[in-house]
């Protein structure tokens, strides 16, 4: 349900403020990106700016639209309940693997790395994560969410101070600490039922990540 104080009103529109602190995250990502690949001079600042835009663009339009395979009958119904609702955890799912997707086609069709591509987004969903937790705190004084939202943006830091940052297999590394500690989060927060099988999909995403990160180490270091 939607709270009053969670709408502004402009006119005749009504501005939703989630999405609103959403825009403001997104934003946020895009221009560390710009800046993260500027200072390294990995790709055009600009180039950055705007990969990182058309990943949550790609992400969102697949997270919002994936609701209608689990309600279907809404999509008829009631149309417009996609700009309330959205698929939950198999939409991002569903988001993440489309975003991969068209990393890869970014890759075949204009050349642009597709390695740097994915350290971009990576790190962009991450410190969205984080950010967003900071933003929840405003509806929900939990300090619990400082903590977490804290600990996301200081894996995305860790990432950027590691002098490995620009080998692939350290964006494993920075994968695997994103959901060991979503994890712990998960189950701090008392959420296990809720999100049961993703936790368990994350300890095992998890522990694969340990045997790529060797498999990419050991291959970019005989390069």
């Amino acid at each position: 349900m939607i709270k009053l104080l969670d709408v502004i009103r402009i006119g005749p529109l009504n501005l939703y403020i989630p999405h609103l602190l959403s825009i403001i995250a997104i934003l946020i990502t895009s221009l560390n990106g710009y800046v993260l690949v500027k200072k390294l001079s990995l790709l055009k600042g600009n180039t950055a700016f705007e990969l990182v835009i058309e990943y949550w663009l790609t992400f969102i339009v697949v997270w919002k639209l994936s609701y209608f395979l689990l309600h279907p009958q809404d999509l008829i119904s009631s149309p417009l309940s996609v700009i309330y609702f959205n698929g939950g955890m198999i939409g991002v799912v569903l988001g993440l693997i489309t975003v991969i997707g068209f990393i890869f086609m970014k890759y075949k069709k204009h050349f642009i790395n597709w390695k740097i591509q994915t350290l971009l987004f990576l790190s962009a969903f991450i410190l969205y994560v984080g950010i967003n937790q900071f933003f929840k705190f405003i509806y929900v004084q939990d300090l619990l969410m400082i903590l977490e939202g804290a600990t996301y943006i200081a894996i995305v830091v860790v990432l950027y101070l590691e002098k490995s940052y620009h080998h692939f297999y350290s964006q494993f590394r920075t994968l695997r600490w994103f959901l060991i500690a979503w994890v712990v989060f998960t189950v701090i927060k008392d959420e296990i039922q809720l999100y049961l099988i993703w936790l368990l999909a994350a300890l095992v995403m998890a522990t694969t990540t340990i045997f790529i990160e060797a498999f990419y180490n050991r291959k970019e270091n005989n390069e």
